[in-house]
């Protein structure tokens, strides 16, 4: 369906949000599918996408909780910023 679209091994990106409480981060090469996911309890926890890096736009998010949010992204794109708090802890699988 998508033509970047590879099967194969994924690579595992993890972190956590600095003291800004926002990272961007380059997913540009990564296999799709992917799962973006931030472990936040913070009000404005957020996962935002970009396709040319300055326009960003909000997803539907694939994964709700008190604790956890998280998207699958079937294509790829260019770049995931995550919004929450200091600390909190993302992953890209």
């Amino acid at each position: 369906m998508f033509a970047q679209q590879r099967t194969g091994p994924h690579i595992e990106v993890t972190g956590v949000l600095p003291s800004a409480g926002t990272i961007d981060i380059d997913v540009r090469g990564l296999w799709c599918p992917l799962t973006v996911s931030l472990a936040s309890v913070s009000v404005g926890r957020r996962i935002e996408l970009s396709n040319d890096g300055s326009t960003w736009f909000d997803c539907v998010l694939d994964l709700v909780t008190n604790n956890q949010i998280a998207i699958v992204l079937a294509a790829p794109l260019r770049t995931v910023r995550l919004s929450g708090a200091a600390g909190d802890v993302w992953g890209i699988t």
